[in-house]
């Protein structure tokens, strides 16, 4: 994760993820459960980590799901 202060009063975050808005994922979490969805939040934590909220297929959202309890398996 990379930090800079953009010049216009706000900053700039620039930082990697292995997934996308609008991806559709499966996932299985040993606290939330598991479902499939599409990526709708991507959260940037502190520290650097990120976890993503998930709008399930039957259109409720699963947050705190970390990049290693999800399988991706279609963007569109």
């Amino acid at each position: 994760m990379e930090i800079s202060d953009s010049g216009s009063g706000g900053f700039q975050i620039v930082f990697q993820s292995p997934y996308r808005f609008g991806d559709q994922v499966w996932f299985e979490s040993l606290h939330n459960g598991k479902g499939t969805g599409t990526i709708l939040d991507i959260i940037l934590q502190e520290d650097g980590q990120i976890y993503y909220a998930v709008q399930l297929d039957g259109g409720e959202i699963q947050s705190g799901i970390y990049p290693n309890d999800i399988k991706f398996f279609q963007r569109t």
